[in-house]
């Protein structure tokens, strides 16, 4: 099923962020990045 859904993604038929969203099962942020430079 995830092959299914990363070739789905390079075939441009599913949008990159619900791929993301199902893989990880959030929308990304940038808090983690933030909080590891000190910013946050």
């Amino acid at each position: 099923m995830e092959i299914v859904c990363a070739l789905d993604v390079l075939a441009d038929n599913i949008d990159p962020a619900e791929s993301y969203k199902a893989f990880r099962g959030r929308m990304p942020s940038a808090d983690a990045l933030l909080r590891n430079r000190g910013l946050k």
